[in-house]
């Protein structure tokens, strides 16, 4: 999923930081960088993946997931067992 948002191994940390639902002082300290970093960070985060807030961000980190269990060459395997095999009635 990194790869397909083209994040950097920082970034990945900041996001697995914001779906454990931690403050900026928190992953500061987890991540031994300081606040306004890891608001850099995020900043740039949010521009790279086209975001306004952390809860788009979140948003868009699920649905960039579940499209990438639905790629039939993706390593990943699918979530719904239903969806990958055609039978779920809210296909695209």
């Amino acid at each position: 999923m990194a790869r397909s948002l083209q994040l950097s191994t920082r970034e990945v940390q900041i996001v697995q930081k914001v779906f454990d639902d931690r403050t900026d002082v928190e992953m500061a300290k987890d991540l031994g960088i300081s606040p306004s970093t890891v608001h850099t960070h995020m900043e740039r985060l949010r521009r790279k993946v086209a975001v306004s807030d952390r809860g788009e961000l979140l948003l868009r980190i699920m649905c960039e997931f579940l499209r990438l269990t639905t790629t039939p060459e993706s390593a990943l395997p699918p979530v719904c067992a239903r969806y990958a095999s055609g039978r779920c009635p809210v296909r695209d």
